[in-house]
């Protein structure tokens, strides 16, 4: 075969009769036939030979199964009348070739008799036959099936572009539309449809590009055991099967709404996940009988097979956003319990929070059962329906839980969680000879489903149990929920016992108050009748008649006697105040009097320090406590000698403005330091430096200055350099005559 020419055909190649040697062209024409035979036979292509009035004068094997027309049938009929849907393009490429003389290539696409209704395509060469004066005296066409390689390409590409779309987490809805699409596109427009399992045992319409609207209605009702008995292995199936036209519900509509859009013939296949569970069904539509072709079932196949890859992925997905989801909801429920776990310190309220932040968010009922003196009380029940609170509040009441039962007294005698994730009826009946069927019948009408005890557990010891039940279905108790139970009844066990450690404190502070109350007021009174007799014996011995150590030791035992009453009266004060028996007794104070008084009464017993005193002249009344404002001005002056131990200057100014008086004192001492300023009013603190100095004191008398400052209304502030000195300033109300 020659691009330009051919010249072996016995209908066209030309003989001389003329010729000397006749014998020798018939050889020669008897070889060229056996050539073209071998040729046409041998060739992995369709081969045919056209006339100029373009008819068959002869075609191969191969091109007689593509068109699916025996070769014999071929010979003088015009491709018009054996492929009419195809005639246009091979007529106009013939015309071509033997118009131009030149050789003629296309790709054309059809249908033939061999597969009838499917969609082929096949590439064409066309080559001019000459006789040996190189007149064109017919065509010449080369024939090769591209069909599977074209459905490969367009699979493949199909394929990518899905994929791809998985792959960049397009959402599934487009995916199934544009996996149908691709399907009907090459299914030559067969309408298809995408169903999806919902997960509920029904089926759900992802995907219909071109179904009439009154299938979609009869497919969104089918059930997912209408293709139980789809396998992949099998591949498309003709619907309903065999058999199963009259039994299979749903069949009877689909048929019906089907026929009325000329769809009566309907083809499936499975979609799968990885596990081969099902997911739901490919369908195909037709309007003919017609078996789907090998290159079209490859198609449904990958199409249901790239569907499967994303619904699973996309419910991968979905699950995870829930678990995330429920993740940051569990998250949210343990900071909103520890910031109400941390908002009391009383055990009997924290417990009543937690049970009210779980119902209903974690249960429909939950109770706290605590373990009191080796016995088990309901301290706290919470339902969703107040009725049945109550209802459970007289139940529990009948029955109280011990700790000798096999379910909440069982988690606490254990120290672990019990979970029941499905109450069933049976459960309620009585299993053993001592179990009460009249308590079982009660507990079955609160209509329990599910339930799950934990431990309130802290440091080792199991303090009672949270116990959560679902009615009615509600839910069933999973493992993350017997884990956030577990994590919620380990904050509340130490927010309880931190309560209860604090109630422990509590009691243990208000019994040492009431011991130091006491305690002071029994020492108070031998030591004012010790220095009593001191004062006595003084007098009546005379202080002419007794020698210098004499004079000394009654001096000693006065000061100690005084410092120690001074000590039992802070303590005392201390006591009060934390009981809450300090008793400010109010009425006009002149604080311009008060001082003065007061500074001439300690001004006569000064041997080491100066007392400077600027104090105004006009009055300076305050609404307050004479003996407690005394307290304050001799405590602050007595503290001013006291950290001034080489004696020196002592400054006290006392002025007013319009509201409000401001009492100064100001020392040279041995100051404060600067880390020890924030702790200077707390009970029982004393600077570091101030031990250094030999300086005794117990660290009540500032404690008790702020407190009588802050009850009269007042503020005190404090300045200090260590080394320098110290300045504290107390502001006061003025009193306001109406």
């Amino acid at each position: 075969m020659d691009g330009q020419r051919m010249a072996f055909s016995p209908d066209i190649v030309g003989f001389s009769l003329t010729d000397p040697s006749v014998e020798q062209l018939r050889h020669e024409r008897d070889q060229a036939r056996a050539q073209l035979d071998a040729v046409m036979q041998l060739a992995p292509c369709g081969l045919a030979f056209f006339d100029r009035a373009l008819r068959y004068l002869e075609v191969n094997e191969q091109l007689a199964d593509i068109n699916g027309i025996a070769p014999a049938a071929h010979i003088g009929r015009t491709v018009g009348e054996l492929l009419p849907n195809m005639s246009p393009d091979v007529v106009a490429a013939i015309q071509h070739v033997l118009i131009t003389g030149e050789p003629f290539h296309h790709e054309i696409t059809g249908e033939t008799p061999r597969l009838p209704g499917q969609l082929r395509f096949w590439k064409v060469t066309y080559f001019p036959l000459r006789d040996a004066d190189d007149a064109i005296t017919g065509v010449s066409a080369v024939v090769v099936e591209t069909t599977q390689q074209r459905w490969q390409g367009a699979r493949i590409h199909a394929q990518q572009t899905v994929s791809e779309r998985i792959a960049l987490g397009t959402p599934l809805p487009h995916i199934l539309l544009g996996v149908a699409t691709m399907v009907e596109s090459y299914l030559n427009a067969r309408p298809c449809a995408v169903l999806i399992h919902d997960g509920a045992g029904q089926l759900s319409l992802g995907a219909a590009p071109t179904l009439p609207p009154t299938l979609h209605a009869t497919l969104a009702t089918l059930p997912v055991s209408l293709f139980a008995n789809l396998t992949r292995s099998n591949g498309p199936q003709p619907l309903p099967p065999t058999g199963h036209e009259l039994v299979a519900p749903g069949w009877g509509a689909i048929k019906v709404a089907a026929r009325r859009h000329g769809l009566p013939y309907l083809w499936a296949v499975p979609i799968s996940d990885s596990n081969h569970e099902l997911l739901g069904a490919l369908l195909v539509f037709a309007a003919e009988d017609v078996p789907l072709a090998a290159a079209d079932q490859q198609i449904v196949a990958i199409a249901s097979h790239l569907v499967g890859i994303a619904v699973e992925r996309a419910r991968i997905e979905a699950e995870h956003l829930r678990e995330q989801a429920a993740a940051a909801e569990r998250q949210q429920f343990l900071l909103e319990a520890s910031t109400m776990l941390a908002a009391s310190l009383d055990y009997e309220e924290i417990l009543g929070n937690i049970a009210r932040l779980a119902v209903p968010r974690l249960a429909d009922w939950c109770t706290v059962e605590m373990r009191i003196d080796d016995t088990l009380q309901t301290v706290v029940m919470q339902h969703t329906d107040p009725a049945q609170q109550a209802l459970g509040e007289a139940f529990r009441s009948r029955y109280p839980t011990r700790l000798e039962d096999e379910g909440v007294g069982r988690v606490m005698r254990l120290g672990e969680p019990l979970v029941v994730p499905v109450i069933t009826p049976d459960m309620f009946t009585p299993s053993t000879p001592d179990a009460d069927p009249v308590m079982l019948s009660e507990m079955q009408q609160f209509g329990m489903t599910s339930f799950m005890a934990v431990p309130l557990t802290a440091h080792g010891r199991t303090l009672g149990a949270l116990v959560f039940a679902a009615t009615h279905g509600s839910r069933t108790f999973s493992a993350d929920d017997v884990a956030l139970a577990q994590e919620l009844a380990w904050r509340a066990a130490l927010a309880v016992e931190h309560a209860q450690l604090y109630r422990d404190a509590q009691e243990a502070l208000r019994t040492r108050d009431q011991f130091l109350s006491i305690a002071s007021h029994e020492l108070k009174t031998p030591i004012t009748a010790l220095l009593g007799f001191v004062q006595l014996l003084q007098r009546r011995i005379g202080a002419d008649n007794m020698d210098e150590r004499t004079l000394r030791t009654f001096h000693t035992i006065h000061e100690q006697g005084r410092r120690l009453t001074q000590l039992i009266g802070a303590l005392l004060d201390f006591s009060r105040l934390q009981l809450g028996q300090f008793v400010i007794e109010r009425r006009p104070v002149d604080l311009s009097f008060l001082t003065n008084r007061i500074v001439s009464e300690i001004e006569a017993v000064l041997t080491k320090h100066t007392l400077e005193v600027q104090i105004s002249q006009a009055p300076l009344v305050v609404q307050g406590d004479e003996l407690r404002l005394e307290q304050v001005l001799q405590n602050l002056l007595q503290n001013a000698f006291k950290y001034s131990p080489l004696g020196g200057l002592v400054e006290l100014t006392l002025t007013g403005d319009d509201d409000h008086l401001q009492l100064v004192v100001r020392d040279h001492g041995i100051g404060i330091p600067a880390d020890a300023l924030p702790h200077l009013f707390r009970r029982f603190f004393r600077a570091h430096n101030a031990n250094q100095h030999n300086i005794g004191g117990i660290g009540l008398g500032l404690f008790v200055i702020k407190e009588i400052v802050a009850q009269h209304g007042g503020t005190v502030v404090v300045d200090s350099t260590e080394s320098v000195g110290t300045t504290f300033t107390i502001r006061l109300p003025l009193f306001q005559k109406e």
